[in-house]
């Protein structure tokens, strides 16, 4: 499960996911990327479909072949749970 870190203060920004929960960690949001990408196969649901698509800035390139729907659960500050789905994700297990 991975649980989103948003609004954080730079001290828990720089904490990491030592100031989160074990079970949780950090997930980075950019509105301005052209896909969403996943590091860990296993949050993924449903069929993967192959694709062919290379990512720059990632300290070079980091080649991806496997897209689709990442699944993660995020608490609100009513502490009420949401899955939330994303479709065509790219599967890169290799980005920093």
């Amino acid at each position: 499960m991975n649980s989103v870190l948003c609004n954080a203060t730079q001290k828990e920004r720089s904490q990491g996911n030592n100031a989160l929960d074990t079970d949780k960690t950090t997930i980075v949001i950019d509105n301005c990327c052209s896909y969403s990408i996943a590091k860990r196969k296993d949050d993924f649901i449903g069929e993967m479909k192959e694709c062919n698509m290379t990512l720059q800035r990632f300290s070079g390139k980091c080649k991806v072949t496997k897209m689709g729907t990442w699944r993660f659960l995020i608490e609100d500050e009513d502490s009420m749970s949401h899955n939330i789905e994303i479709p065509n994700t790219l599967y890169a297990q290799n980005v920093p």
